[in-house]
């Protein structure tokens, strides 16, 4: 990843946060919360021996899962039910990388009164040093998706602790390509189809964090990637291309001038439906995926290798119509 001086845009100076975050009071603690797996903390240090990061974490059955990069290096798991977090490093500079990484398709993180979703509370410096923000150097992709583009169930079938964010295909190909990514994806969830914790259809998760709480969508982005259908298998095709229409055009009035790629889902659901919506609608790009050959943990999630080869697949598609697009 390419890093550049990024802005401040939470609670915390020092700090840049990509995708979906909020202030929030969290168990008598301002907060930047998020209820989405891949969002993201960046920030630089420099002179710092050690490193503290602070969450205020919800009790519950199976904790709460980050994913920690140092210097572009190997993520590595944190247990929430342990924080704060605390990094050792040497007292030069390093650029820093949190990815809310790993929760359950349990966790009640539409409920807003519940804060079941990630809350940050800052960073300390313990020894010294400062930190300033930082933002990934190249375009901005938002990805809308399920739990497949949330990176559930990646490395095996226990909740949250083999759900890897970080790893998913939306992250390789945000890395790869050196861009921001925001990632607005739920377990289970759909077109039609509600996902688990309470999580409405796509339309509605789209432009809110929970039940009660609106989120103003950055619409400066470079693509906007939808993989949805896999969930809605069970509803008749013509109520799911009424449903994809609406979802799209929704999209083309939030992201003016922005091109919107449909991809078609791994397991190939509603292939020919979703080529429909695309032809319907401008900026409305498909993405074939069918020669693609994912490997999954089950059948339909993608594990590693076969997040590794969608975002091999994708990163060629984007790049090629990013620069056709210039």
């Amino acid at each position: 990843m390419e890093w550049a001086a990024g802005s401040a845009n939470g609670l915390f100076p020092g700090i840049h946060f990509s995708g979906r975050w909020v202030p929030r009071r969290v168990a008598e603690q301002d907060a930047m919360y998020t209820t989405n797996l891949g969002a993201a903390v960046h920030f630089q240090i420099d002179g710092a021996s050690s490193t503290i990061l602070h969450f205020v974490e919800t009790p519950r059955p199976v904790p709460s899962q980050i994913a920690i990069q140092i210097d572009n290096g190997r993520f590595v798991h944190f247990d929430l039910a342990h924080a704060p977090v605390m990094l050792a490093t040497t007292p030069t500079t390093h650029q820093i990388t949190v990815v809310m990484s790993g929760n359950t398709d349990n966790d009640p993180v539409w409920a807003a009164d519940q804060d079941a979703g990630f809350a940050f509370t800052g960073v300390t410096l313990p020894n010294g040093g400062w930190f300033s923000p930082i933002v990934p150097a190249g375009p901005r992709l938002t990805f809308i998706g399920d739990s497949i583009t949330a990176g559930c169930w990646v490395t095996g079938k226990q909740p949250s602790k083999d759900y890897r964010a970080e790893a998913a295909y939306a992250a390789l190909t945000a890395a790869r390509m050196d861009a921001e990514e925001t990632r607005i994806a739920y377990s289970a969830a759909g077109v039609l189809k509600p996902g688990t914790g309470g999580v409405p259809r796509a339309k509605d998760f789209f432009g809110h964090l929970d039940n009660r709480t609106p989120w103003a969508v950055d619409t400066d982005q470079d693509a906007v990637i939808i993989n949805l259908g896999t969930n809605d298998r069970s509803y008749p095709v013509e109520q799911f291309v009424t449903a994809y229409v609406r979802l799209a055009a929704q999209l083309r009035g939030v992201y003016d001038d922005v091109p919107i790629f449909l991809m078609i889902p791994f397991n190939q659901a509603f292939a020919e439906p979703i080529r429909h919506v695309a032809r319907r609608g401008d900026r409305l790009q498909i993405i074939e995926t069918k020669d693609w050959d994912i490997d999954t943990t089950d059948g339909t999630h993608p594990n590693l290798a076969g997040h590794q080869a969608a975002a091999t697949h994708l990163v060629g598609v984007l790049q090629k119509a990013l620069q056709h697009n210039e």
